[in-house]
């Protein structure tokens, strides 16, 4: 059996709990702003991902980059061929990995989990 709490058991308790409760209000005082800051940086980061479209969208050639994905596709057509020495041409002329699994798609399609009943 258990000895019963006593007062001073209690007082470092109940310290604590205000504690943790003046914690909870700055907390909220924080909280809206951390939301005005969290709104700031994602503003930036789609200004900063339309930079970075804009000057990909300049440096890329795109006709070579559509000419690289096609040989990207015959090699995979090829089925067993080694794939690789395409991709790596392919991404260094600047095909996204997204455009790159498109070709991927387009070849072999896309999973789809089997209905189970």
């Amino acid at each position: 059996m258990s000895k019963p709490l006593r007062k001073k058991h209690l007082t470092p308790l109940c310290t604590r709990i205000d504690d943790i409760a003046s914690q909870e209000v700055t907390t909220r005082m924080d909280l809206g702003r951390i939301m005005d800051m969290l709104a700031d940086q994602g503003d930036r980061l789609s200004r900063i991902r339309e930079e970075l479209q804009a000057k990909r969208t300049l440096a890329v050639d795109l006709e070579r980059v559509e000419t690289l994905l096609n040989g990207v596709k015959t090699a995979l057509e090829r089925m067993g061929g080694n794939v690789m020495p395409s991709l790596i041409v392919a991404a260094r002329a600047g095909a996204t990995v997204g455009e790159l699994s498109d070709v991927f798609r387009v070849v072999f399609g896309e999973f789809r989990e089997p209905d189970p009943w």
